[in-house]
């Protein structure tokens, strides 16, 4: 009777042991079946949470904008309402006009052309060629008789010789070219005192000198060039009773010199003709067909 008690016992010892095994076994197992399900689910869920706060964790960096301390702060809000406009859209500011006076022009071939302009604030006044600078922003671009185009960036500005209404129809009334109309005569401000040879009054002189611009409309005088170099001006299509006449030029005379002063560039011309107001005596060398000859001219 002991015998099979404990043999029941026995039994029940390994029962309960095989179940205390078994459950263990199973709480491990769930263990480890919970731990690989759980992981993804955290990762899932952390991924909303950074996307949410990113744009608030950066604006404090935007704010700070930590490359340019002079921009730090909050970035200013964009206007609402109302019609925007791009910097395309807007207009440029006009240009300031040269406030250039344009005297004369020389025109000759093979771009030998020459323009004097005026600076009307200092009334200094400049020889320019086609190209030269002239102003802040200007090039001259084209010169033609009382006519200079200057270019300025894409824009252009035209020059055009100031002429009174008398002079403006003198100067559509004169043909190509004209015969010379006798030098001086008796009585007039100029007049012959003998062969190539005058006496002038002073304020003939003065008025040709302050009086530039219309004097060059009474004729055209052109760079003459030998043996491929300046060496004057031929002057043509003199006006009738213009100072040219009076003086004794013919069309196709060609200046060299005035006063022993050679006259090859524009330069030296003006600088001579501007002279002209302070001498009591002038000579003129010149070539008339092939023919060199001097002229003489007594100021009073």
């Amino acid at each position: 009777m002991k015998k099979s008690y404990f043999w029941l016992l026995h039994l029940l010892m390994i029962a309960a042991g095989a179940y205390f095994i078994a459950d263990m076994a199973n709480l491990a197992i769930g263990s480890r079946l919970e731990a690989s399900i759980e992981v993804p689910k955290a990762q899932n869920a952390a991924l909303p949470v950074a996307a949410k706060g990113a744009g608030r964790d950066y604006n404090i960096i935007v704010e700070g904008n930590i490359f340019n301390s002079k921009m730090r702060g909050k970035k200013p809000e964009a206007p609402t309402g109302g019609p925007t406009q791009s910097v395309a859209d807007i207009p440029a500011a006009p240009r300031v006009p040269l406030n250039q006076n344009l005297i004369g022009t020389v025109v000759g071939s093979d771009g030998q052309s020459y323009a004097v302009i005026e600076d009307a604030k200092t009334h200094e006044q400049l020889l320019y060629r086609i190209g030269d600078l002239i102003g802040e922003d200007g090039a001259v671009a084209k010169i033609g008789r009382n006519r200079v185009e200057v270019r300025r960036g894409t824009d252009k500005e035209i020059l055009e010789v100031s002429l009174n209404p008398e002079d403006k129809a003198a100067l559509r009334a004169t043909p190509t070219a004209v015969s010379a109309a006798p030098a001086g005569t008796p009585g007039s401000n100029i007049r012959p005192s003998g062969k190539n040879r005058w006496v002038m009054d002073r304020r003939e002189i003065d008025n040709a000198v302050d009086n530039l611009p219309a004097l060059l409309t009474k004729a055209r005088i052109v760079p003459n060039f030998a043996d491929g170099k300046p060496d004057g001006f031929r002057i043509f299509a003199i006006a009738d009773d213009s100072l040219y006449s009076k003086i004794g030029l013919q069309n196709g005379d060609i200046l060299h010199r005035v006063n022993g002063i050679e006259v090859k560039d524009p330069q030296n011309f003006l600088k001579v003709f501007e002279q002209l107001k302070d001498e009591s005596a002038i000579t003129v060398d010149l070539v008339r067909n092939n023919q060199k000859e001097t002229f003489s001219y007594d100021i009073r």
